[in-house]
């Protein structure tokens, strides 16, 4: 098991954002108004940058991976450029007054804003529109141009959005609230009810939300229920969760994916298979552990962790996940980042403890059991018919747990198994 790379940035404040970008860099906002970039590598702070208010949205440009993109609390916008070390902030212009940005999230073309309103809340105030209270919206900007929205989601939800992350195209947008409201929309169209693609409901308040792959959603219900769902075009397909079409609707219950409380689940990441498709992140409040556990495509737990590793000391206050990287923030001045590489972890753990090849020329008569259990580990992984002999891996997240060796002649079948890791 690979161990985490531990980072001292040396400032006792609340780690509230964090963001991963290309080339072993990464950023962490802090309470205390410092935003570190940081060499994962050389596990050292490169530069440090500065902010007049608390931020909300941290993130790294995916056609600009040179510049990180810090959105604060009151709109205020900063673009950060790594190769000058220059800082440009702006102010955005949303179509609502006395909001608060609560969670951001970027993509190649929309950068989009939420916000919940403090004071009286009056959000639209332009001439042209009847003065409406609207509490909880969703603000879409273009990233060429942060000045004037290019429009603003606002009737759908109605408690403050929790967190949001956009698909792999870049265009649709998902979002969860404090009620439990799941909802997916395409950017592209303005109109708001013509936008929205879909809405679920879970347990709520929704405490994390992401994209696996290009059809793969998930969304975490209370800190503890896990959520899975098949986003295509034509149709979406619960995996597996507690889900609901409707507020109004009863629950079947808990998701088969629930972790107990005191355990929290903080994201979920990509496994290896399709059988085992998802790993969920989680700790047990008051431990410093962070263990990674695979689920069955039925929501099933597996009773084995695929990893676990040392954690923070105080509670986890952010998180952030790539394909291979995750990492935590806390209030103890370190930041965690682990290697998720499941897939190069079992390439490498096969390749450690696959035995010599014999220069024994190979037997394949019918009868020959103990000359295909030699040479198991030369057949391909598949299943496959190989002059009357099958041998059969099964891959658990990437690591070989079993393999079945069949021996066939013309009047029985005999089936041995045995472990190898």
């Amino acid at each position: 098991m690979p161990n985490p790379t531990i980072i001292d940035i040396k400032y006792n404040s609340v780690a509230r954002c964090l963001a991963l970008g290309p080339n072993n860099n990464m950023a962490v906002a802090l309470s205390n108004l410092y935003i570190p970039s940081i060499d994962i590598k050389a596990g050292k702070i490169v530069t440090k940058y500065e902010t007049s208010t608390t931020v909300a949205g941290l993130h790294y440009g995916e056609d600009k991976p040179n510049v990180i993109f810090a959105c604060d609390v009151s709109f205020g916008m900063y673009l950060f450029d790594l190769r000058s070390s220059t800082k440009n902030k702006m102010r955005m212009n949303p179509e609502v007054e006395n909001h608060v940005v609560g969670c951001t999230a970027l993509s190649k073309t929309y950068f989009a804003v939420a916000s919940s309103t403090f004071g009286e809340g009056i959000a639209d105030v332009r001439a042209s529109r009847k003065k409406e209270n609207y509490p909880h919206v969703v603000t879409l900007f273009d990233i060429r141009k942060f000045n004037e929205p290019i429009t603003t989601y606002k009737k759908k939800h109605t408690d403050a959005i929790t967190c949001m992350s956009f698909y792999k195209n870049g265009t649709d947008l998902l979002t969860g609230d404090k009620t439990g409201a799941v909802r997916s929309f395409n950017c592209e169209r303005r109109d708001e009810d013509n936008a929205l693609r879909w809405e679920r409901w879970i347990k709520g308040p929704v405490s994390s939300v992401g994209l696996i792959n290009k059809r793969i959603a998930f969304a975490v219900g209370d800190q503890s229920e896990c959520n899975v769902f098949i986003d295509s075009k034509s149709e979406l397909e619960v995996l597996f969760g507690n889900v609901t079409s409707s507020a109004t609707q009863a629950s079947k219950g808990p998701s088969p994916a629930t972790f107990a409380k005191p355990k929290r689940v903080y994201s979920m990441v990509k496994g290896v298979t399709d059988a085992i498709p998802l790993v969920a992140a989680w700790a047990v409040e008051g431990k410093n552990k962070l263990n990674l556990t695979a689920m069955t495509q039925e929501g099933k737990i597996e009773p084995a962790d695929m990893m676990h590793f040392k954690s923070h000391d105080a509670p986890i206050t952010s998180v952030a996940v790539d394909s291979t990287r995750l990492a935590t923030g806390s209030t103890d001045g370190k930041i965690i980042i682990m290697d998720i590489d499941f897939r190069d972890h079992s390439a490498k753990d096969e390749k450690s403890q696959k035995p010599e090849k014999s220069s024994r020329k190979r037997e394949h008569d019918n009868g020959s059991s103990s000359s295909s259990k030699k040479h198991q580990d030369d057949l391909p992984s598949s299943k496959k018919e190989i002059k009357g002999f099958f041998i059969v891996k099964e891959r658990f997240e990437g690591f070989i747990i079993f393999k079945k060796l069949i021996v066939k002649d013309q009047s029985s079948q005999v089936s041995i198994e045995y472990p190898t890791c």
